[in-house]
């Protein structure tokens, strides 16, 4: 179970790095962020309060729930610069509070000393600050449940690496939001020089002067522009015209492609894709549904310059005049190969545990069953005893006895070494034949690999070894299955020991 939780919670915290990471509207990033945050605490609720500007430059704060509607805070004031909530919001540490009701800082702050009535019952408390990579503090994360003692070191580690994805998120759509401003207000100001160059030859003094302005104004716009783009370096930024040939490249595509503004603009953008992509038309297809439903969005393997590829996570935008006439395509990609290796490596992760989960189980089966056998053999040997005894002046029958009590022993040697191979016996080391121990586990191999597994040995003699036999022989044992399963139709299992001399010119020794 503590596996399960452990592999539930590095899926979800992927599963948040990777969704904030692509998502560019503001509310759903940290809507989505506070309730991965929730769950992963086992808060009863939690909360984030953020600061925004508005379109005029002014700060107001908005926030998020999870676990309870928004009526709950709706009759409630924004958290004031109390005691408690000014570490968070002054980003001075983390507060957290096995009994917040307890707590010397807590109802200090007219007008209430204590929870205001109808407020949600809290005792355990955990808050968050949230600091943008400029070191502003962007806000908080709270959470609280009804009961004590809710929240651990862990959970604090826990939204902590959330807060830091929060961060990302916000950046990232607050750059989006101001790329996109500038989209429009460039679009603004070229309707305005085209209305003023149609005008230029019948305009007055005054018109000509006007058209100036805007000339001036479209040239700070561009520079403004070009200096908000060029300055983003985690994403590859750039302009293409409606055929796909690259017009413009800031910083960011050049670090994650490769190529300088020199070497790409001017060539097609469908040089990015894999040679796989190009044959089915997948460059074009994505700029033919970029124009007719605004937007194409996808994943996969680009190439940077060189050759080599990343894993990419891009987003194309058709860009029209205000007639509805295509521009071109403004285009956003970014890096996600480390991303996708994370998931990859969580999904062999998860492989391998379920097959630690496989062979404890047989492990345990077998373990009951060897045990249970060996019990058998108790009573069978037992009796063998007690007939001995009675049958000693019977030659023959005494004879078969005794080959009795030998098969009950080698039943009784097979049956330790399935209680060690289920680690339910504790191991024995003892001077032995290594030669013994391996002829011993490919006589139990024969029976478990099956008819499709034909065995081949080469087995030398080699000096006593110090060594538990029946471990010696389950490591054998699992050797071999795991070779089994490494031929879907079967095969030749070559098995060979020998001696050797291991030094650090060996390719065994490192």
């Amino acid at each position: 179970m503590e596996n399960d939780q452990e592999s539930h919670k590095l899926r979800t915290l992927l599963r948040v790095g990777t969704a904030v990471a692509a998502e560019l509207d503001l509310e759903k990033a940290v809507q989505f962020v506070t309730d991965a945050a929730t769950e992963l605490t086992g808060a009863a609720f939690g909360s984030f309060f953020y600061n925004v500007l508005n379109g005029n430059g002014e700060s107001y704060m908005l926030y998020t729930l999870s676990g309870v509607p928004k009526e709950a805070f709706s009759q409630f004031p924004m958290p004031r610069n109390t005691a408690v909530f000014a570490p968070t919001f002054a980003g001075e540490g983390i507060v957290r509070s096995d009994d917040i009701m307890k707590d010397p800082r807590y109802g200090k702050s007219a007008p209430y000393h204590g929870q205001p009535k109808g407020h949600l019952p809290v005792h355990s408390y955990l808050a968050v600050p949230v600091t943008s990579r400029s070191g502003e503090v962007i806000g908080g994360l709270f959470f609280g449940h009804p009961e004590t003692g809710k929240f651990t070191a862990e959970h604090e580690d826990i939204v902590v690496g959330i807060a830091a994805q929060a961060a990302i998120a916000i950046d990232n759509a607050r750059l989006y939001r101001a790329a996109q401003q500038e989209i429009e207000r460039r679009k603004k100001v070229e309707a305005i020089l085209r209305t003023s160059n149609e005008a230029l030859e019948a305009s007055s003094e005054s018109d000509h002067t006007q058209t100036k302005q805007a000339l001036a104004k479209l040239r700070d716009s561009e520079r403004h522009f070009k200096l908000l783009v060029q300055s983003v370096t985690d994403y590859a930024i750039y302009m293409l015209d409606p055929e796909g040939v690259v017009a413009s490249w800031n910083a960011g595509a050049e670090r994650i492609k490769g190529y300088k503004p020199h070497e790409i603009m001017g060539r097609n953008y469908a040089e990015f894709f894999t040679p796989e992509d190009r044959a089915a038309g997948v460059p074009g297809n994505a700029l033919k549904v970029a124009a007719e439903h605004g937007r194409y969005e996808s994943q996969g393997w680009r190439l940077r310059k060189g050759g080599s590829r990343f894993w990419s996570l891009a987003v194309i935008d058709a860009v029209r005049d205000e007639q509805g006439e295509l521009l071109g395509f403004a285009k956003i990609t970014r890096d996600m190969t480390e991303q996708r290796e994370a998931q990859l490596r969580l999904e062999r992760a998860q492989e391998q545990l379920a097959q630690s989960q496989k062979m404890e189980a047989i492990g345990q089966l077998t373990g009951g069953i060897a045990h249970d056998f060996n019990n058998l053999l108790g009573i069978v040997s037992g009796n063998l005893d007690l007939l001995e005894g009675l049958i000693e002046d019977n030659q023959p029958a005494l004879h078969r006895a005794t080959l009795a009590r030998k098969a009950a022993s080698r039943a009784a040697d097979l049956t330790r070494r399935l209680l060690a191979f289920s680690s339910k016996e504790t191991l024995k080391p003892r001077s032995m034949s290594l030669e013994h121990s391996v002829r011993n586990a490919l006589e139990i191999a024969m029976h478990a690999l099956g008819p499709s597994i034909r065995i081949s040995m080469d087995i030398t003699p080699t000096p006593n070894v110090y060594i538990d036999p029946a471990g010696l022989e389950s490591a054998l044992l699992n050797l071999m299955v795991n070779a089994r399963d490494a031929m879907d139709n079967g095969g030749l299992l070559h098995v060979i020991s020998k001696s050797v001399q291991l030094d650090e010119s060996h390719p065994y020794v490192t």
